[in-house]
């Protein structure tokens, strides 16, 4: 492999890691602020689905800029890496964002957050590469 594309490569790979990791990291602060229900268990559909529906606004609001941030970190983080290719950028966020949609799909979300899990990681994206690119 060339000395360009394993650059790049790794920057790809630690866009991801450190979008998913931001991800994670807002989510936490999220649920430490606005905590599930006691016997929601978040590993079980039916319970998801149970919490979206008691879920007040602004934990709702925390996961959608859990999106935003996390893309944002992981398209800043493969510039960095990657010299500034913004192409290479792009490669995480997508991964991000077919994550949300595929979260999407496994339990109904307000139409508010389907459309906010579209647009968020894009302009995520969009904004790392006005910024470091």
């Amino acid at each position: 492999m060339k000395s360009g594309r394993k650059k790049n490569l790794i920057a790809v790979i630690s866009g991801i890691v450190a979008g998913v990791a931001t991800v994670f990291v807002v989510e936490s602060i999220g649920h430490m602020i606005y905590p599930p229900p006691a016997d929601i268990d978040l590993s079980n559909k039916e319970d998801m689905k149970r919490l979206m529906s008691v879920m007040p606004l602004g934990a709702k609001v925390s996961v959608t800029l859990a999106w935003l941030a996390g893309s944002f970190v992981a398209a800043a983080t493969t510039l960095k890496l990657s010299a500034g290719n913004k192409k290479a950028s792009w490669i995480p966020v997508v991964f991000l964002l077919l994550a949300g949609i595929a979260t999407m799909f496994s339990f109904p979300h307000p139409g508010w957050m389907i459309v906010a899990g579209i647009t968020l990681p894009l302009i995520g994206g969009w904004l790392a590469q006005k910024l470091f690119a």
